[in-house]
């Protein structure tokens, strides 16, 4: 998640509260993040990403429910609020919904514990935990490109567009881990 895209929006749309405290939550985190490269030398509990998800959820439901009449802004006056929403939460919304399905589909509980989501995957097929954050990073970058790029669109093919890239892009770790193992299996 990269709350600094919702205070981005939002400077853009000329709510200073609103950018503030997306840029505020997005500064708070990247100084956390310093600390948490492996090795990590500090922990986020419960409580703390708990925040973090309140803080998250209200900026987008803010965003979601902005009054178009207001902006003047051109460069975000025909983004769709919506898509643009789920393309900066795009991540944990395909890695949720990706896991509950995979879960529900081999009968387990889907609040159990495994190594099947996203970033465990991409740790799997050989990128270190900086490497894997950078990718997920770019990839969350990419697609929120995709929402502002095809603002021209109607909105149902925007959603298409940006939604099958990111589902096609969440499968590709998956994919790469496959062929690696056919590979070992094959020697």
């Amino acid at each position: 998640m990269q709350p600094q895209h919702f205070g981005a929006w939002f400077a853009l749309a000329g709510d200073p509260v609103m950018a503030c405290l997306g840029f505020a939550l997005a500064g708070s985190l990247l100084g956390f993040l310093f600390f948490n490269f492996s090795p990590a030398k500090i922990f986020m509990g419960d409580s703390g990403s708990l925040t973090i998800g309140l803080i998250i959820s209200i900026l987008a439901i803010k965003l979601i429910n902005y009054d178009v009449t207001t902006i003047h802004n051109p460069i975000i006056l025909h983004v769709s609020k919506p898509i643009f929403a789920m393309a900066v939460l795009v991540y944990p919304l395909v890695d949720t919904l990706r896991i509950f399905i995979y879960r529900a589909a081999r009968g387990v509980s889907p609040f159990s514990a495994d190594r099947n989501h996203l970033h465990h995957r991409i740790i799997d097929i050989g990128f270190s935990h900086k490497k894997t954050v950078i990718t997920i990073y770019t990839i969350n970058i990419l697609i929120i490109g995709l929402s502002v790029f095809f603002s021209f669109l109607e909105a149902t093919y925007t959603f298409i567009i940006v939604g099958g890239t990111a589902l096609f892009i969440a499968q590709v770790p998956f994919f790469i881990k496959k062929v690696k193992n056919r590979t070992v299996h094959e020697k």
